[in-house]
């Protein structure tokens, strides 16, 4: 059994599908290793998409998720106010953008390392420390907000169908929440699984504990009492996996060019008009590709 064989089954092994379109890992991190990880090593240590530092390209990108995120927000969601809670705001890119957009902002995350790095001034409208704990108490407060951002928040936490019940209490009447998650086990990734042209790099404990793709999450969401107002999607770089010399999965030193060209494609089509670039990538969000699916729900 070759390497590429053995990483695949090993990490197929950390997984189990609840459903299709659907996966978890089986054995789950306990609550206090996952607050340790992401408080003292999530940011710290460039886990995940966070970094260091940011070219100016790179910053616009970030910043143009701001845009595209808030140009779709339905009006009567923020007919009475214009409030957001952005729940793991990491580095406050997006939470920047409403508040020049003139919301009344305020994020929650573990660790104020990224944003201290990035968007200091945000730190006076943040707080820090057990999400699920900020969360109860915003909750027993009577705290609504018109808009909550969950931007790759789903697919770390320990019980997703449990989050998603506190922010029912969160949202205001008529509110929306916009939900980012990556777009696993999406019908490329097996195809190009099965053609042995990549490894399911995208199973990542103890980062990533849930996956879905475009009809596990649709069928997700109905379970739990939740309709989809809109939905779009991103960037497919995994497109890049399909061809030799761009697959960044058998050569990682690639991969800083498919996501350069990710940057620059995303950023020119967001200089033309975010609410187009959203519709550009809602049609590939439709037929369930695309590395990202962002939705905006409501409770039922």
């Amino acid at each position: 059994m070759d390497t590429q064989t053995n990483e695949t089954h090993e990490r197929l092994s950390l997984i189990a599908k609840v459903y299709d379109g659907f996966y978890q890992v089986k054995n789950f991190p306990t609550k206090e290793e996952v607050t340790e990880h992401y408080h003292k090593k999530y940011y710290q240590t460039n886990a995940g998409n966070y970094q260091q530092s940011y070219t100016k390209e790179e910053i616009e990108y970030h910043e143009n998720f701001g845009k595209r995120f808030e140009v779709w927000v339905p009006d009567d969601a923020i007919a009475e106010k214009k409030t957001m809670l952005d729940v793991g705001c990491g580095e406050g890119f997006c939470m920047e953008h409403f508040r020049k957009a003139g919301y009344s902002v305020h994020g929650i995350d573990f660790s104020k390392d990224g944003m201290q790095r990035h968007n200091n001034h945000l730190i006076q409208f943040t707080s820090f420390g057990d999400v699920y704990q900020l969360l109860d108490e915003m909750i027993d407060s009577g705290q609504t907000f018109s808009v909550i951002l969950l931007k790759h928040v789903l697919e770390h936490v320990l019980d997703p169908a449990d989050l998603l019940r506190r922010l029912k209490r969160l949202v205001s009447p008529n509110g929306v929440v916009i939900l980012v998650v990556p777009n696993d086990f999406s019908e490329l990734q097996m195809k190009l699984l099965e053609e042995q042209k990549v490894t399911p790099f995208w199973i990542a404990p103890p980062e990533h504990l849930s996956y879905w793709n475009h009809d596990g999450l649709n069928r997700f969401l109905k379970e739990n009492l939740w309709n989809v107002v809109n939905y779009t999607g991103d960037y497919p770089i995994d497109f890049d996996l399909m061809v030799e010399h761009t697959n960044y999965n058998q050569n990682p030193t690639v991969g800083k060019f498919s996501h350069l060209k990710r940057v620059r494609v995303t950023n020119l089509l967001c200089s033309k008009s975010p609410r187009e670039c959203n519709e550009y990538f809602k049609i590939l969000s439709r037929i369930g590709l695309g590395r990202e699916l962002i939705y905006y729900i409501r409770p039922q």
